[in-house]
């Protein structure tokens, strides 16, 4: 095997490839999460018990969603202060 081509730079791409990959996913989890939680919500006509379960579905997907997106920007920001950038690239979208 030739490991001549493996530098720190490979490294840093495959960590922020991943990074970004599982942002995404995990977003969309949270995301699909808050939609359920509305279905939820609307199907509850009145139940106590059932909107008492939407509510804390939501709660807790809002809360994972921020976690995430809060996560990743101490990544972006840890992999900045590391390379010796002094500010935040603007997010790719």
């Amino acid at each position: 095997m030739d490991f001549s081509q493996v530098n720190i730079e490979s490294w840093r791409n495959l960590i922020n490839g991943l990074a970004e990959w599982l942002a995404v996913i995990a977003g969309a989890i949270a995301c699909g999460g808050i939609i359920y939680a509305g279905m939820l919500f609307s199907t509850a006509n009145g139940n106590e018990d059932k909107i008492s379960k939407a509510k804390k579905f939501f709660w807790f997907s809002l809360a994972g969603g921020l976690i995430i997106l809060f996560a990743y920007a101490i990544l972006l920001l840890i992999q900045n202060l590391l390379s010796g950038q002094e500010t935040l690239p603007a997010p790719s979208l």
